[in-house]
């Protein structure tokens, strides 16, 4: 092997060590193709050896069948690191939104800032529909993209509805020539509320609480 080195011992060392491989080398975020064919070829070798070897917490290992198979978690990361591109660059947008903040002092700066909130937002949003559907949407329509997410990716947004409702609401555009403090942290926080509740819900799939979850929702 030449990717799995240390040798896993367990299922659950494989998965977990495969996860970080695939973060490291997958070609959607900047690793080489013939690398992750690999990676994906020695996984599954192990996973065919190491499939009914378990381990509980104290170290002791036990046997039970697994009726999941190699490809379930190979398909799993392909559509996460997919949507990992996307949530990098909604970051980018993000973290220009937080500067303008701190350097407030052009009243033109709050309608720049509201924009790059939203276009964030887009791009957030887009990973969901990207990690639930695979063909992200040619819309920069927050709407829209909510719409998508719940009704064709079935991801309750409630705990984001308000937040989104706000950022996509036209009433900001009035601030244009705006340097109100008030204003520009209200956006900044709720674009932060979107932006956390995609980077969970995603990293919840990453570290395996939602594996069966994916598959059963599919």
């Amino acid at each position: 092997m030449i990717y799995f080195n240390p040798m896993p011992k367990t299922i659950e060392e494989l998965k977990k060590f495969y996860r970080k491989l695939s973060r490291e080398h997958h070609p959607d975020i900047g690793g080489s193709v013939e690398v992750m064919k690999l990676i994906n070829r020695e996984y599954t070798e192990l996973f065919n050896e190491l499939k009914d070897i378990h381990m509980y917490s104290n170290g002791v290992k036990y046997h039970k069948e697994t009726k999941e198979t190699p490809e379930q978690l190979i398909e799993l990361m392909d559509r996460l690191n997919k949507a990992q591109k996307w949530v990098d660059l909604a970051e980018n947008d993000f973290e220009e939104a937080e500067y303008m903040a701190q350097v407030m002092d052009d009243s033109g700066l709050f309608y720049k800032l509201w924009q790059c909130c939203r276009q964030a937002v887009t791009k957030y949003l887009k990973a969901l529909i990207v990690f639930k559907c695979k063909i992200p949407p040619i819309t920069k329509n927050i709407t829209k993209l909510i719409e998508i997410c719940e009704k064709s990716a079935k991801i309750n947004l409630a705990y984001i509805n308000k937040q989104c409702e706000r950022l996509t609401n036209d009433q900001y555009q009035e601030y244009e020539f705006c340097d109100s403090n008030d204003a520009s942290e209200q956006v900044l926080k709720d674009t932060e509320r979107i932006r956390y509740f995609v980077i969970n819900y995603l990293d919840e799939f990453l570290i395996g609480k939602n594996f069966e979850m994916f598959f059963i929702e599919k």
